[in-house]
């Protein structure tokens, strides 16, 4: 997916890296399992204004459980854990979890389109015509 994303990012198709996002949430919900490696390694590629940062962000304040910490795997950066914390620490005294993810309210959150107030590829003539 990161080199994808690189590639969409470079060539500033904005709804061609919204589509990776929404395809790495939909097979993370349908296998139920989320890819903290792979969200962690396009973390560190992206420039720190890119919406996608903010999906590692959300996974672990909602989705994580303790073995993604103890597996030995790749160890997150300290800006990661102070994002994490911050996000943790915003939501003090609310539940965070999957019954209440923020991908699940609004997966756009996450969409170029979002930050910069454009449409949404779905909601974009050739996207709907073409996947009746």
């Amino acid at each position: 997916m990161r080199s994808a994303w690189l590639l969409g990012d470079k060539v500033l198709d904005h709804d061609f890296c919204d589509m990776l996002i929404d395809s790495f949430l939909d097979h993370a919900l349908s296998t139920y399992m989320f890819s903290t490696a792979e969200l962690f390694r396009l973390y560190k590629v992206c420039a720190t204004d890119v919406p996608v940062r903010q999906f590692l962000i959300d996974v672990h304040v909602y989705a994580a459980v303790p073995e993604w910490y103890d597996d030995g795997g790749e160890v997150l950066s300290e800006e990661v854990y102070r994002n994490i914390t911050a996000a943790l620490t915003a939501r003090k005294g609310m539940q965070s979890n999957m019954e209440n993810a923020p991908w699940l309210v609004d997966p756009c959150r996450y969409h170029w389109h979002k930050k910069e107030g454009g449409t949404c590829y779905k909601d974009k003539a050739h996207w709907t015509e073409n996947n009746k």
